[in-house]
């Protein structure tokens, strides 16, 4: 009996270990396959531009070294087709190689960085002149290369995409001159208290405003080689982390005409001070258990959540706006709509900036800012 039972579990070890070591290899190649970035839906082709901006006036709070802070920024933008210069890399090799290595062995089940194809060309020509400006961050750990199809996309419309790499946050961030900066336990959030964790991730995100702010007065100051940006009216964008940035940078920045916070809670102080302008908060309908975290999300914060818990949009009353997963609609333009959205009502995301016309059109596969 003793002797079948261990050799039944042979069996089962022996095949275990063959499913794994071909789940391995299957992994293996098929992260090193092509993989072409969606096409913009815009009329222009897309640039894009990387830069390196220094901020000597603040010592960067995510090193050890008292060193300056140094924001790796990139810029996606449109221009004219017909180009036919070879597109831009996903990502410089070196950071590329830097990316792929950054979850040891475990790197075999991500996508090589090397192996994904964009469909930005480096250093082309700006088209038309002093686009508007839509100011993109990150959630934490990812670098802003993995947000360029929303990027490219964008860009395709018209708009001047200021992607910002918060280095120290990001696992990873490369430089136009090739060197690399980790992440830092300074720049991340390692807390698993409520409270603590808050309390870590408002000062992540205060670096993070400082950097928006540093980086959208210095393009303003100095133009970058491409040509200058409109940054009297600027929208601020942002991921998980980068969502309560954007809005909190949004609150402080006069130029600031629309935050939008693509799945992030709000949680710093424009939290309970809420926006003089547009904003438009996208999460998911909360279907799952609710643990402590989900409940200290939509406890109180009258300025910005709503009775509708699900998508919605905050803004002044004449220009609300609120999505109801529950129900689809057409992915196309939409007026914004007044008042307090009924229980099943389908909305379309819309911000009216009214300053420069512009609108929000949510498509199946992303969310732009699109000029009419």
């Amino acid at each position: 009996m003793i002797r079948k039972i261990a050799k039944g579990l042979g069996i089962f070890f022996v095949a275990l270990l063959t499913i794994m070591a071909v789940g391995v290899g299957a992994s293996g190649v098929a992260r090193v396959q092509a993989r072409q970035l969606a096409e913009p839906t815009g009329p222009s082709a897309v640039g894009r531009v990387e830069l390196a901006l220094t901020d000597a006036a603040r010592v960067d709070p995510f090193a050890s070294d008292g060193g300056p802070r140094e924001i790796a920024v990139w810029i996606w933008y449109p221009t004219a087709k017909g180009n036919s210069a070879a597109t831009a890399p996903y990502l410089p090799k070196t950071w590329a190689d830097a990316a792929n290595n950054v979850n040891g062995p475990a790197s075999v089940f991500f996508q090589d960085n090397n192996a994904v194809r964009t469909n930005s060309i480096e250093g082309a020509s700006l088209q038309g002149k002093s686009p508007p400006v839509v100011v993109l961050l990150p959630g934490l750990g990812p670098s802003i290369a993995e947000y360029s199809a929303l990027a490219e996309d964008l860009a395709s419309h018209g708009y001047a995409v200021v992607g910002i790499n918060p280095s120290g946050s990001s696992q990873v961030v490369g430089f136009p001159d090739g060197h690399l900066v980790y992440g830092t336990p300074e720049g991340s959030i390692a807390e698993t208290n409520i409270d603590a964790w808050y309390a870590t991730a408002s000062r992540v995100v205060g670096v993070w405003v400082d950097d928006a702010s540093f980086v959208v007065s210095t393009l303003a100051k100095n133009p970058p080689a491409l040509g200058a940006l409109d940054l009297s009216h600027v929208a601020y964008v942002g991921h998980s982390l980068g969502g309560n940035a954007s809005f909190e940078v949004c609150a402080r920045d006069p130029r600031c005409s629309a935050a939008i916070d693509l799945d992030g809670t709000i949680f710093s102080q424009v939290r309970s001070s809420g926006l003089k302008v547009p904003g438009l908060i996208l999460q998911a309908n909360d279907k799952a258990s609710c643990d402590s975290f989900c409940q200290r999300r939509w406890r109180g914060a009258p300025q910005l959540y709503g009775q509708q818990r699900a998508v919605h949009a905050c803004a002044p009353p004449s220009r609300s706006a609120w999505i109801d997963r529950r129900r689809t609609g057409r992915p196309d333009h939409a007026r914004c709509g007044a008042g307090v959205p009924r229980p099943g009502d389908s909305w379309h995301p819309c911000i009216d900036l009214r300053s420069d016309s512009r609108t929000i059109r949510r498509s199946p596969r992303t969310l732009t800012l699109v000029p009419q």
